[in-house]
Formats: C-alpha cells, sequence, structure tokens
C-alpha cells in the first residue's frame, strides 16, 4: 500500500481551497481566506478569520465501486489437453475502493463573507459531477461527492457572532495492491510438533 494514501488527499484538498478571498466592504481590500487542517500536526494553531478548517471525519468501503476477480495468466498453451509439468498461475486483484470523508468547517464574522464562502464551496462541491485534481499527486482526477451542508452560527466567549457552515465531501481514494502473487500447490504435508510445546509451562495470564 502506498504510504502516501490519505495524505496526498489531505494536500490536494487543501490547494483546491487555497488562494480564495472575500471583498472587505467598507475599503474595497480583498481578504485572503486562511485553509487549516483542524488537527493540524505541524502548522500555525492561531485562527483568523474568514478561514476553512479540514478534518477527516471518516473512511469507509466504496462497496457500490468494487470489483472482486482474479485474472490468471497461464504458461502454456490453452488448446492442450492438459498443462506442461511445472506450470504455475500468476493472479492479479483489483484495488479496493474506499472513500475518504472530510468536513469542511466555513468560518466567517460577517454576513457577506458568510454568504460568498458558502457559494464558493456549492461550486467547488456540486451535487453532481465534482472533482479533485490529483494530477500533481498520482495523475488521477478523484470523484468529490457533496453528501450534505449544516448550519451551526454560533456566540464565541467574546460574544461575537460566528458565522460556520459545514460541508461533509466524500473524495474516491484506492488501495493500489500492485501485488503478484504466484499460485503454487503444496506438494507437502504440514507437520506440527506438539511434543515441544506439551512438557511447556503454563503462561501466566
Amino acid at each position: 500500500m502506498d504510504q502516501r494514501w490519505g495524505l496526498d488527499e489531505d494536500e490536494a484538498l487543501k490547494q483546491k481551497l487555497t488562494g480564495f478571498t472575500v471583498p472587505n466592504y467598507s475599503d474595497g481590500r480583498e481578504i485572503p481566506i486562511a485553509v487549516y487542517y483542524r488537527f493540524p500536526d505541524s502548522e500555525e494553531r492561531e485562527r483568523s478569520f474568514p478561514h476553512i478548517a479540514i478534518d477527516l471525519t471518516e473512511i469507509t468501503f466504496a462497496a457500490e465501486r468494487a470489483h472482486r476477480a482474479v485474472e490468471y495468466i497461464l504458461d502454456y498453451d490453452l488448446e492442450q489437453a492438459t498443462p506442461l509439468s511445472g506450470f504455475s498461475l500468476v493472479g492479479d486483484d483489483f484495488p479496493l475502493p474506499w472513500n475518504l470523508v472530510y468536513q469542511l468547517g466555513v468560518y466567517s464574522r460577517q454576513p457577506r463573507h458568510d454568504r460568498a464562502m458558502l457559494m464558493m464551496l456549492y461550486q467547488m462541491f456540486p451535487e453532481t459531477y465534482g472533482s479533485l485534481d490529483m494530477s500533481n499527486f498520482d495523475g488521477t482526477v478523484r470523484r468529490a461527492d457533496l453528501i450534505s451542508v449544516v448550519r451551526r452560527d454560533t456566540v464565541d466567549k467574546s460574544n461575537k457572532r460566528l458565522y460556520r457552515n459545514i460541508f461533509t465531501v466524500s473524495i474516491s481514494s484506492e488501495f493500489f495492491l500492485n501485488q503478484i502473487r504466484t499460485v503454487q500447490h503444496n506438494t507437502q504435508g504440514v507437520n506440527i510438533d506438539l511434543l515441544s510445546y506439551i512438557n511447556q509451562p503454563a503462561v501466566p495470564v
């Protein structure tokens, strides 16, 4: 399994959300929208507004995209009645599909910023044909399915209004096994020596 699995999707999602601004209606300046991981490993923890927080919340098996079959490559002529001696079968299985489910928390202080960011996320992750460009990582373009959008406006400790929208998005992924197994018949029996264990002292639990 690729050791970058999950990490590349995190980074691609952050890149997709980075580089956008909202207007400051008092003076016309463009305010950048910061993008953070909700539980960062090494990035700064102080947050500015507006911002988007990325959180991987669930990993589920994508049964609707799964294919279970094994192909056999034979090294003898199929028209022969019996295979040649010493033949082997090579099986190459399909990769296992998974869904990486992210929650994107969209935070702002002003109602106009809230509406602008809400529209931006709806355009990035539409109800149908949403995608995540992974071409800089593995040359693929993934599905990005919008699952739900929930409003969770609140008031913080300073008694200031906090506008918050939670977008739940599912990103398609796979375990690329890339393993070839040689199937061989076992021509020898299995010998289990129980005598070496009978006289051993009991191991306390």
